[in-house]
Parts: C-alpha cells; structure tokens; sequence
C-alpha cells in the first residue's frame, strides 16, 4: 500500500521546494531550505529524502528540520540509497565520473564504476535486494536512445555486465522481470537476479510513458510490492501535462495524485512516501513506494 507523496512544489518554474504530504492528508507541506531541489530519491526507512539542489547532493528529513549537505557536485543524474547507508547516484554532464557513491553522512564521493570509452554519463540508478548490485543507464557520446545500454554493476568491485540496449531508466520488479524504457514505450523482460541475466524476449507492456527528450530519461518508478506510477505522454505538445497514474499488476490504472502539470520521481522500498516533483519541463522520473 503506498500511503503518501513528497512532492516537489512549484509556484513558480524556478520555485521549487519539497512538500511531503500523506496521501490521507489535504494538504502537503512544504520543507523550507530544499528550494531548488531535484532528482530526490528516499532513504530505506523512508524518513530521509536525498536531492540534487543545482550546485550539491543533500538530504532533510521528511518531517523537516536542517538540510544536511553531503557533496558538492555539478549535476547528479538520480540516485538510490541502500540498506547500509551508502548512496549510489549518476553523475552527469560536464563533467561527470560516472557511478559514484557516498556515505549517507557525507564526505568525498568515490567512484562505483568509471566511465568507459564512448561513454557520456552514468544515470538512473536502481540499488537491488540484498544491496551487492546496482541496475543504471550507460549514456553513449552521442546521446541518443541507440547509444543507451542499461547494465547490473556489481558494487563491491564495479565489473558490470549489459541487460539491454537501446533503454533507459531500469527498475527491477518483484515478479521476477526488468522494466526500461525506449522513447514512450515500456518493455519488460524476465530477470534472474541471481544470475544477473534475462531471459527471453522484451515485450511491450506501456506505451504512452512520458520521458525526457533531451536525456531521454523515462518518468515512471516501481515499489518493491510491484506498484508501478507513470507519468503518461499523449505524444504532441500536451504531454507534459499528462496525469500520473498508478498501474497494478492486473494492468488497471487510476489516478495517483490531483491536478497536472506534476512529474514524480525515485523512491525506495518499504517506505511511506514517495516523491513528487511538479513540473512542466519533463525533466524528472516518477517515484513509487511500497511498505
């Protein structure tokens, strides 16, 4: 059951402040000290909410409270946070060093795994159970969607091994299978995650996801109970003032959150909130969390 948001309000297109608010509740509010934000993704216990504010990586308790600086970097490209403290983020363009990682006290972020030759950026990342694997988007120079490879990274000694091409934004689901995205479309293929390997075929399951045209980045997240939210793309100028939905495993959707325009973006499992950004610029993912 996914039973709150924290959204990322926006009165204005450069006033953006993360407002949690419990799904039960009217009215969200605001956490002064994170204007700004973007990319947040959530703790394990859901109590904390890491983002990206232009200039560093931070993170405040859901609750309020002290914005807690933790790196300064130039661009994160999203981010996830294990069971062990550790956070695993992207490091984007101009200059990024691919998949790094940081205590979630802070300090000096070290590097996950290094850019390859022919790579751009490291992005999306999706720390897996059991927190010995990370799921990311390998971003090629050009970035185009055909440059894209979607790779499990192992985060012990950063040897990583390619799942797909061609895909962005990689969430694994409970049922035992890989979602990404390709421009508008979901696919889903099976996953073993113990061997680290697929198996069959990538099927089409969504076709009207929303993403971002300029990183190509799909806006859509999952919680570890399997609950997928979606921002939906209509295909023309309108897009970006889709509605988010909700879509369960018998492939019903419904309403997540009130009026557009509002893009969500990542969360962890087995918390209470996920996040809300609203926006109208496409530039961030849905996020969705499970207890």
């Amino acid at each position: 059951m996914i039973r709150s948001l924290v959204p990322l309000n926006i009165p204005t297109f450069s006033s953006v402040i993360i407002s949690p608010r419990r799904l039960d509740q009217p009215k969200a509010i605001e956490l002064p000290g994170t204007e700004g934000a973007m990319n947040p993704f959530f703790s394990p216990d859901g109590q904390w909410v890491a983002f990206f504010d232009g200039k560093r990586l931070a993170k405040v308790s859901v609750d309020g409270g002290t914005v807690v600086p933790l790196a300064d970097f130039d661009v994160m490209a999203g981010g996830s946070w294990s069971e062990d403290g550790n956070l695993i983020f992207g490091s984007g363009v101009p200059h990024s060093a691919g998949l790094m990682r940081i205590a979630s006290a802070g300090g000096t972020p070290s590097p996950v795994l290094k850019l390859a030759s022919g790579e751009f950026f490291h992005a999306w990342p999706q720390i897996l159970p059991g927190g010995k694997a990370v799921l990311m988007s390998a971003v090629g120079d050009p970035p185009s969607i055909e440059n894209f490879k979607i790779h499990i990274v192992s985060i012990d000694d950063g040897r990583r091994k390619t799942l797909a091409r061609g895909g962005v934004t990689p969430r694994y689901v409970p049922s035992g299978h890989l979602l990404y995205v390709n421009k508008s479309t979901m696919f889903a293929i099976p996953f073993d995650i113990e061997k680290a390997e697929t198996r069959g075929t990538a099927v089409p399951v969504l076709d009207d996801v929303a993403y971002d045209s300029v990183a190509n980045g799909a806006q859509f997240d999952v919680s570890r109970t399997g609950t997928l939210v979606y921002r939906r793309s209509s295909g023309d100028a309108a897009s970006s003032m889709m509605r988010v939905q909700w879509l369960d495993a018998a492939k019903q959707t419904r309403a997540a959150v009130g009026q557009p325009p509002y893009i969500c973006r990542d969360a962890a499992p087995f918390t209470r909130r996920p996040a809300r950004r609203d926006h109208d610029s496409g530039w961030s993912q849905p996020g969705c969390l499970g207890l």
